[in-house]
């Protein structure tokens, strides 16, 4: 005979309103963010300019003891409103709030997935979410030009990670298929060690391919992804082959300023492998010592 469940299945949060200034905005911390979409945050900004209220709830996490608000869910509405109140200084708005009490970062997660089912996360955005859990992250941030999302002048840590993981692999195969789970369990065996040696191959590409030191490198068409992970695979590999002097005068000579990196800046995986064997090619071609 089937138990009768009588209890009432109680919501594990509590709704509050509050009202929002200029001042309690400084109290609110964003947890995990995503990156932010600028044309998202301007829609909830035009709107507030209108009068018009954005209607969804903040999901927080409150910790006892800790007077501050960690947003889960609502970065986008926290941008917006910060840069509403710039403009209008004395302006309050009524907000409500769904309210967990003292998560931890795994549960905030949870929650966070929870509240967005249908909003589709992005491998950045996962590994934005779990950095915490990979010990050399701060390394790699500080080590090495590159950021979760990327920019002009940083590379998406994962396309630095991917291209190292890649040039420990024979054959080159140009791309890894990683679940989700398997880049959080990669990324936490990276070692202090594997830092230090992605920054060494990233200072022989910018040697090559970054002579001038520009700021936005990431527009150079050496590091573009697909590009960038044939010829990271090249240096690494053959550094300690050939030695560091003639890969670097060899690639310089061959493969720099050159037009035809113009063909391989972008493409699937197949694209990669083709770019890494024409490079080889090209960089092989009527000479004794060879790339492998």
């Amino acid at each position: 005979m089937k138990k009768v469940k009588e209890n009432i299945l109680e919501y594990p949060w509590e709704a509050k309103d509050i009202v929002l200034d200029k001042a309690s905005m400084s109290l609110i911390d964003t947890v995990n963010q995503r990156q932010l979409r600028n044309s998202q945050v301007n829609n909830v900004l035009r709107a507030l300019k209108q009068d018009e209220h954005f209607d969804s709830p903040f999901v927080i996490n409150v910790n006892n003891g800790i007077k501050r608000i960690r947003i889960i869910d609502g970065g986008h509405r926290t941008r917006a409103l910060q840069k509403y109140f710039e403009l209008f200084p004395n302006a309050k708005v009524k907000v409500k709030l769904i309210v967990y009490k003292d998560l931890t970062d795994a549960e905030e997660r949870a929650v966070y997935t929870k509240w967005n089912i249908g909003v589709k996360q992005t491998l950045d955005d996962f590994i934005n979410a779990y950095k915490m859990e990979m010990p050399e992250f701060e390394s790699l941030l500080e080590e090495l030009p590159v950021s979760v999302y990327g920019s002009k002048n940083k590379m998406r840590v994962r396309f630095m990670v991917e291209a190292y993981l890649l040039s420990r692999q024979i054959p080159f195969r140009g791309g890894l298929s990683y679940s989700r789970s398997d880049w959080l369990d990669t990324m936490k065996k990276i070692t202090y060690d594997d830092v230090i040696s992605m920054k060494k191959t990233f200072g022989i590409l910018s040697e090559i391919f970054n002579p001038r030191d520009v700021v936005d490198f990431t527009r150079l068409l050496a590091f573009k992804q697909t590009n960038f992970k044939a010829l990271y695979c090249l240096v690494h590999t053959n550094v300690v082959f050939l030695g560091r002097n003639y890969v670097v005068k060899r690639m310089k000579n061959i493969l720099a300023n050159s037009s035809i990196l113009e063909k391989f800046k972008m493409g699937p995986r197949q694209s990669c492998v083709e770019a890494y064997i024409y490079y080889k090619q090209l960089l092989n071609a009527s000479v004794d010592h060879k790339f492998k």
